[in-house]
């Protein structure tokens, strides 16, 4: 028998055993559009190459309709919150929409349920059917056959499903100012990261930043940004500009349309305020979490993963093209079929290659955070910024826990400048505009109700020396005796005057009037002063002492 006839006759078994397996898989998965635009996640390895070369063969559906199956039924996968993998096939009658709505039917096919269970709650109340689109879905009618849903938890939020690296999906219900539909591509599995298409145009980026840079208020306006929700010290880890939009029509705008690609209804407390950022040469802010790593008080739990809230997804819009560098980096995540290179190594490649010039030029030196995080850009999942994109990534896995993988950072910028926004939004109201119910829940303060007020705040200090202001956690202004403060704030919003490390007084702007003052004075305090900052003998008739009085008093009645 010739090498040929062999070659011929195992062709064909092996033609024959593909084919056969391919019906057998067909059997248990049954025939579906999505098989049409196949993204690997139904029929597991080995048996996806046979699946696709008959699915190659089969003549595809006329445009514009779906593989219905004969009787108006429609066939669905189902998965649970953000994955794509370990799904069930569901067929779906049309006549259901008159008994039970879509969550009610499909929560029993995954056993899916509360992540923390209350109480207070119906144990058995159904997760929440949400299309690949990030979108709610209640009637089989609003379903299209062969596609995917999704099984959210009552407690929980969307995650968008990656399924895999390079798959773009339209979202033609979010669009930008000038109507265009934005697309959703996949980057990485985990992280979470996604780069959002067309999702801001040159007209929203150039006014965002100018009105940044016409920012006059001293509060708001660009200046060194600082890091974490502790320390005031301006940190040598983050050497950009920062400044706080949070009420322009192009801000909101960015922020609705941000909250509509999450499948989230638009809460102006469930977010920051949009952060505008510019990053000169050598300037970058080296790798972190987003997630805040507090301890819960009082009033807030950070805990995402039980009843807490903490920032669930950040946005990153970049608002211009740049040179060289700026990327943003994810430290833990590997780029796509790259070699895995350790930190030193990294480096050291960096020091022998022609950027190393470009570096010395840029003002970053050797043994820095900055030339680490560089020689990091090379070598992890990286994202250069291109004007009119976007990117999103989770800083919750779909349970609620914090994803370990998320940590990221800026990139130096080696060659002209960078603008940036980013909006963090949070899986609940944001620190600050909280209380704790009866059950431990961290849930939306008290007269917060009609949403936010402005408010211009005017900050006294009577006479406590070595005060500062902070809004929430993170440092404001030194707040010396006699330097009034002039502030844009909001109902809901937080303040705290410290000295050193203890917080001596707090106020929560709750009153919705355009004008209100806050005042700070040793007769008033929350928490005794720090000894270092007691006065060991009053001079009575001393101008302070006198003024502190009169005020004191003032106070007094005002309280009465």
């Amino acid at each position: 028998m010739s090498k040929g006839r062999v070659s011929f006759m195992g062709g064909a078994s092996a033609l024959a055993i593909g084919v056969a397996i391919t019906f057998a898989l067909f059997k248990q998965y049954p025939l579906r559009a999505q098989l049409m635009d196949w993204s690997g996640k139904t029929i597991p390895e080995p048996h996806r190459e046979w699946s696709n070369r008959l699915l190659s063969l089969l003549p595809s559906p006329p445009v514009g309709e779906s593989l219905q199956t004969p009787d108006g039924k429609k066939r669905v996968m189902v998965f649970m919150n953000g994955e794509h993998t370990e799904g069930v096939d569901v067929l779906l009658d049309p006549e259901n929409d008159a008994v039970e709505i879509l969550d009610t039917l499909l929560t029993p096919k995954l056993g899916c349920k509360r992540v923390v269970e209350m109480p207070d709650r119906n144990p058995d109340e159904p997760c929440k059917v949400y299309n690949g689109m990030a979108q709610r879905v209640t009637k089989v009618a609003e379903v299209t056959d062969g596609e995917s849903l999704y099984l959210v938890p009552p407690d929980r939020l969307f995650v968008w499903p990656t399924v895999k690296v390079g798959r773009r999906v339209v979202v033609p219900h979010v669009k930008g100012k000038r109507g265009a539909a934005m697309e959703v591509e996949t980057l990485s599995l985990s992280p979470r990261l996604y780069m959002l298409h067309n999702f801001v145009n040159e007209e929203e980026s150039n006014q965002i930043i100018k009105e940044a840079l016409e920012m006059s208020d001293d509060d708001f306006k660009l200046k060194r940004s600082s890091t974490g929700t502790k320390e005031k010290s301006i940190a040598q880890t983050r050497t950009s500009e920062n400044a706080f939009i949070t009420a322009s029509e192009t801000a909101i705008g960015l922020k609705k349309r941000i909250f509509a690609l999450l499948g989230m209804k638009y809460v102006d407390t469930w977010a920051d305020g949009l952060q505008v950022l510019r990053y000169n040469v050598s300037k970058g802010y080296i790798d972190h979490y987003d997630y805040l790593d507090e301890s819960s008080g009082q009033d807030h739990s950070f805990d995402s993963g039980h009843l807490g809230t903490n920032r669930f997804a950040t946005v990153v819009l970049y608002l211009n093209d740049v040179e060289a560098g700026g990327e943003t980096v994810f430290t833990l995540g590997d780029i796509p079929d790259g070699p895995e290179i350790d930190v030193d190594e990294a480096i050291e490649q960096l020091r022998n290659s022609e950027e190393a010039a470009v570096l010395a030029a840029a003002g970053v030196e050797k043994g820095s955070w900055e030339e680490r995080l560089t020689a990091l850009c090379r070598t992890r999942l990286a994202v250069k910024p291109k004007q009119g994109s976007a990117i999103l990534f989770y800083n919750q896995v779909p349970d609620g826990k914090r994803d370990r993988a998320s940590r990221h950072g800026a990139c130096p910028v080696l060659a002209g400048q960078k603008w940036a926004a980013n909006l963090w939004v949070w899986n609940g109201p944001r620190y600050g505009y909280t209380e704790l119910d009866d059950h431990g829940r961290t849930v939306e303060r008290k007269g917060l109700e009609g949403g936010l007020f402005k408010i211009l705040l005017t900050a006294k200090n009577i006479d406590v020396p070595g005060a500062a202001l902070y809004y929430e956690n993170q440092f404001w202004k030194e707040w010396e005796p006699g330097h009034d403060l002039r502030i844009n704030s909001f109902t809901g919003h937080k303040w705290n005057a410290r000295v050193g490390d203890t917080v001596i007084k707090s106020w929560a702007l709750s009153e919705r009037r355009q004008e209100q003052t806050i005042l700070l004075s040793r007769d008033n305090l929350d928490a005794p002063l720090p000894k270092s900052t007691r006065k060991a003998k009053v001079d009575e008739n001393d101008p302070l002492e006198v003024n502190r009085r009169w005020h004191a008093e003032r106070l007094k009645q005002m309280q009465a």
